[in-house]
């Protein structure tokens, strides 16, 4: 709360007009905290826009979000073409954890396919001069298979969304980053970064970028230690920016 208090504080001595500023915070969380600072400020002009950076990223993107039970019958539609047997119960079993994770192969790596194509190959390297039976228990062997459904399920997936224009979390990412570069130099808003101590790949090019064309401002909260101490993780990445 100390921390909001000073970037508005700071915000209000560089200009008393804050609608001109679009503050853009880690979660839905201190977007309250932003209202209640300035309500107790008696602040009495137009009040500057406030989001998330992930809802920024979603408008960029241009994609229509979807999550929960419609994507998990979305995805489930497109499983049955891979493996007809399989229900709707066993299939929930595993896919919205494996979605996760391919989200955020999606978000931190530079293709998804590679990822998954180096999960595949673990799964061989583990069965080499294994003898693996033809019992369905066997849990290398069910592994293996996995990663081979999953090598054309996610692929395919992805094609079935985009065709609909739907976009999981982690595709939104993807989706963003053709269009941060036009996106910075033709904005005219003023961004104002708050309080991240963590930059998925995309929201690192968003800022770098927005700051290329001073058309952003970045506030963060530390403690000196951790800064200036180069053995301590905690601080690495703000040693970085």
């Amino acid at each position: 709360m100390q921390f909001l208090q000073k970037i508005v504080d700071d915000l209000l001595s560089k200009n008393q007009d804050l609608s001109q500023y679009h503050i853009i915070l880690p979660g839905k969380r201190p977007i309250v905290f932003i209202k209640k600072i300035l309500m107790d400020k008696d602040y009495n002009g137009l009040m500057p826009q406030v989001s998330t950076v992930e809802d920024m990223i979603k408008d960029i993107a241009d994609r229509q979000p979807i999550q929960g039970i419609a994507l998990w019958l979305f995805g489930f539609d497109v499983y049955k073409s891979i493996d007809p047997g399989e229900d709707f119960g066993s299939f929930l079993k595993w896919f919205p954890t494996l979605l996760k994770d391919w989200d955020d192969m999606l978000k931190f790596a530079e293709e998804d396919l590679h990822v998954l194509q180096w999960m595949l190959d673990e799964e061989r390297i583990k069965n080499w001069g294994e003898t693996l039976g033809d019992e369905d228990d066997n849990l290398r062997k069910k592994n293996l298979n996995f990663w081979r459904k999953m090598n054309v399920f996610l692929p395919l997936l992805k094609q079935k969304l985009n065709e609909k224009n739907f976009a999981t979390s982690g595709m939104i990412h993807e989706a963003a980053k053709s269009s941060i570069l036009k996106f910075a130099q033709q904005t005219n808003e003023k961004f104002v970064f708050c309080g991240f101590d963590a930059f998925t790949p995309i929201e690192e090019l968003l800022v770098k970028s927005l700051l290329s064309w001073d058309k952003a401002i970045c506030y963060f909260q530390a403690d000196e230690y951790y800064i200036n101490d180069t053995r301590q993780e905690a601080g690495k990445f703000l040693r970085s920016h």
